[in-house]
């Protein structure tokens, strides 16, 4: 379930639900509010699954973008036999699969399951070749 939060289905009793986004924050401290807050918004979409939720393990990271905000996704053109999918910033849970289509239709020379317009904005490449 997405509703600008995320709970998965139940694993063994536990769901896990986040996340939190706070591009402000430089670090990667463990707040609790940030617990309450995912548990608020569960709340809003399905009151009776939130109901008596409480967080038993909670975790923080930084998620990695690029400066256009763009995934870098692609062969390496310094290095022909390395590819990068990277930096899919707070869309990494959908767009790190498609990515990894693109990436195995590269290597499997197939036609691409992304248009060119949207492989050239992916490419690692976007960054060393001015337009």
């Amino acid at each position: 379930m997405n509703y600008g939060g995320y709970c998965t289905p139940s694993l063994k009793g536990t769901h896990t639900i986040g996340a939190t986004f706070q591009r402000w924050l430089d670090h990667s401290d463990l707040l609790p509010d940030d617990d309450a807050d995912n548990i608020q918004k569960l709340s809003a979409v399905a009151p009776q699954l939130a109901k008596d939720m409480e967080a038993i393990h909670s975790r923080a990271s930084l998620r990695c973008a690029s400066k256009d905000h763009f995934p870098i996704v692609g062969q390496l053109e310094e290095y022909p036999n390395i590819y990068i999918s990277a930096a899919h910033g707070s869309h990494g849970i959908i767009s790190s699969f498609a990515a990894a289509h693109l990436i195995a239709d590269m290597i499997l020379e197939r036609p691409y399951s992304q248009s060119m317009p949207t492989v050239r904005c992916l490419s690692p490449q976007r960054f060393s070749n001015p337009k």
